[in-house]
């Protein structure tokens, strides 16, 4: 992919015409980027191979490769005298008289402020895990016969799909289908949700080849806006970033600039009280409650499940089961058969894993946090891995 942006129109496509509702989110959509200075044109006309029945279009914006971008901030922050740090695990973060102490894996760091940029805070502090919630989503990367004109597309109704182009390391034009998303942890066979993509795309554009697929974990909350600010209302030496809605590259700089900003006690951002990390979002209440409740499902029909279970999964497949009263998460290698076991619940509130086939994961259906198939952690808001456990 290249490390520098591409210039691209991007279009937010209306595919059901008997559907008025969405032409009216769309018309006031238009309104707000006019208001903005955006440059749009509303019903643009473009060769597409699906059907497009209402578009804005806004042009020259930027499409990134978000591995570069990284790179160019990572090296700047190196530039200016900071360090990076990989491979390094946070456990905690602890206040003295003088200092914020950010406990890690290689040892303790002393800081004047910490900002908890995550994904989904590991400190729960906050109860930041009660107000957001994780999405999965599942993108394929495919060379085709029939490509779109070159642009940035995302669905507004109907099917959601989006849509973009990236070059591959090797110089291969490739191109970017995405969607099929669900709360993490309940997606039912994972690898279908690939298999509908490709067929999707292959309906539309002609496959040749698949030449990846990956799986994408977003934050959701109920207003669709960003928490930032203080982990609590008395603690604004500790900050948090999170809930992006899959909008990052735009709601992380947004973030970024109220949590300097109180920080440095520079001039608030004019959406500060928007993003306010304490808030409970009014708006997305019924959201909020319904998330709620589907916690309580997954709570009890985790373990409900588990509970039937008898028998060493199938090569490529895992589940939860209970052996000697205690909770085991088993998975079968596709490569050698061998049966790995590891703690069943995850060590972040106790909820019963849930294995993902696409990805060979054990995954939260509660807050997100993923592991490997042998109960290394891979994202939280857990902080440890699983625990082994014998087969015997």
């Amino acid at each position: 992919m290249p490390t520098t942006p591409e210039l691209h129109p991007c279009h937010l496509n209306a595919s059901l015409p008997n559907d008025p509702s969405s032409f009216d989110e769309l018309d006031t959509e238009a309104q707000l980027y006019a208001a903005a200075g955006v440059d749009i044109a509303v019903d643009a006309p473009r060769e597409v191979t699906f059907e497009i029945t209402r578009s804005i279009t806004a042009r020259n914006q930027a499409q990134f490769n978000p591995a570069a971008f990284l790179d160019h901030i990572t090296n700047d922050i190196a530039a200016n005298g900071n360090d990076v740090f990989y491979e390094t695990r946070v456990l905690g973060v602890r206040h003295t008289r003088g200092a914020v102490i950010v406990k890690t894996s290689a040892g303790d760091i002393a800081a004047g402020h910490v900002i908890v940029a995550t994904g989904l805070p590991f400190l729960d502090r906050g109860l930041h895990f009660a107000r957001a919630e994780p999405n999965s989503s599942y993108v394929v990367a495919c060379e085709v016969e029939s490509p779109p004109e070159p642009a940035m597309y995302l669905a507004a109704d109907g099917v959601k799909r989006s849509i973009r182009t990236a070059t591959t390391v090797d110089g291969t034009e490739v191109l970017l289908v995405g969607g099929e998303g669900h709360k993490t942890g309940q997606g039912g066979d994972t690898e279908e949700r690939y298999r509908t993509l490709v067929a999707w795309a292959n309906e539309h554009f002609g496959v040749r080849a698949v030449t990846h697929r990956f799986m994408a974990q977003d934050y959701m909350t109920g207003d669709h806006m960003p928490f930032a600010g203080p982990i609590t209302p008395r603690d604004d030496r500790v900050l948090v970033a999170t809930g992006m809605n899959k909008w990052g590259f735009s709601n992380a700089p947004a973030v970024a600039a109220v949590n300097i900003a109180g920080i440095v006690n520079g001039d608030s951002p004019s959406w500060t009280r928007a993003f306010a990390s304490s808030r409970i979002p009014v708006t997305g209440l019924p959201t909020l409650a319904k998330a709620s409740a589907n916690v309580a499902t997954h709570l009890i029909g985790g373990w409900v499940g588990a509970l039937t279970k008898r028998t060493d999964p199938a090569p490529g497949q895992g589940h939860v089961r209970f052996e000697s009263g205690r909770p085991v998460a088993q998975s079968t290698s596709c490569t050698n058969s061998k049966v790995l076991s590891v703690d069943g619940k995850c060590p972040h509130l106790g909820a019963a894993l849930v294995w993902n086939p696409a990805e060979q994961t054990w995954d939260c259906p509660l807050h997100g946090s993923r592991f490997e198939a042998d109960g290394r952690l891979l994202h939280g808001p857990a902080v440890d891995d699983l625990r082994p456990r014998s087969n015997e």
